[in-house]
């Protein structure tokens, strides 16, 4: 099932991620830097496990995990954080100490390859 999001996606327009970012605690410069921040995002499969891949010219991530287990991950920004991705819908859970219980992200990527 993952294979067929596997390939390369480029960032075209991002909704209310300044809200977003502003109540997750992110600083004001990080949250400029994060509203004109265009990254390219991989996705490729081994076995069971997939790893994403975000290119930008501000900084460049690599997370690899297993559907549906969470796993520790630190985000853009430097907050400690508790993620699981669920097959069938691209949804991110991100457990965060002392701030927001949990935080629903939906990521709707067009394939550029």
């Amino acid at each position: 099932m993952v294979d067929r999001f596997c390939g390369k996606y480029k960032l075209e327009k991002s909704e209310n991620f300044d809200e977003f970012m502003k109540a997750l605690g992110v600083n004001i410069a990080l949250r400029k830097i994060g509203q004109v921040t265009k990254p390219q995002m991989t996705i490729s499969q081994e076995g069971d496990q997939i790893t994403f891949f975000s290119e930008s010219s501000f900084k460049n991530i690599k997370v690899t995990f297993k559907l549906g287990e969470d796993f520790n991950d630190t985000s853009p920004d430097g907050r400690k954080v508790i993620v699981s991705i669920e097959q069938g819908v691209s949804i991110s859970k991100q457990h965060q100490e002392n701030i927001i219980p949990m935080t629903l992200r939906k990521i709707i990527m067009l394939l550029i390859d």
